[in-house]
């Protein structure tokens, strides 16, 4: 593992038991806490749009599960993949026991899953932490639709290789970009 992605996989596993309740409290109370609520209801209303049917989905970056109760509830059968093992034991935790749901220790560019095995992903937050040009996303069927979020700068390596690879265009409009194979 790449020096960067070892302190990204610590920083994350030390920040695990706090993370979604501290950014996605039921009852918000800063404008940060709102910001975070209303980006996982904008994603998850996108994606109804753009993937009206589900199917098999991959969270990937899951952290600790902010989007996989909504996922379920929507009728997503759900592989969560995060690079910080004690962020997947709290998405565990949010299955409540549920059918539906998997999760796996995994990176961007080293996803323990066959070619075409999902039919979208949402990987929110997690592009700035990529550092490498080796393919991403190949988990996604030609009719996929792919979310991704694109905070702040991603390095225009990785955009071209997500482009390129993805054979999709990045919209970064509000801060989320939707992705439709081309």
């Amino acid at each position: 593992m790449l020096p960067k992605l070892q302190s990204v996989q610590t920083y994350f596993d030390s920040d695990a038991g706090r993370y979604g309740d501290q950014r996605y409290p039921e009852d918000p109370k800063t404008c940060e806490q709102f910001s975070y609520l209303v980006r996982r209801r904008y994603v998850l209303d996108m994606l109804g749009r753009g993937a009206p049917t589900p199917g098999r989905i991959l969270d990937l970056g899951c952290g600790p599960g902010v989007y996989t109760k909504d996922l379920l509830d929507r009728g997503w059968q759900l592989w969560g993949v995060d690079i910080a093992p004690k962020m997947l034991k709290v998405a565990q935790g949010r299955t409540e026991g549920r059918p539906g749901a998997g999760f796996a220790v995994g990176q961007t560019t080293k996803l323990p899953f066959a070619s075409g095995a999902f039919d979208a992903v949402v990987c929110i937050g997690v592009l700035a932490y990529v550092e490498s040009e080796e393919s991403l996303f190949d988990p996604v069927l030609p009719s996929g639709v792919q979310w991704t979020d694109v905070l702040g700068e991603v390095d225009a390596r990785v955009r071209a290789v997500i482009e390129r690879d993805a054979a999709f265009t990045i919209h970064s409009d509000s801060g989320v970009a939707l992705c439709r194979s081309a």
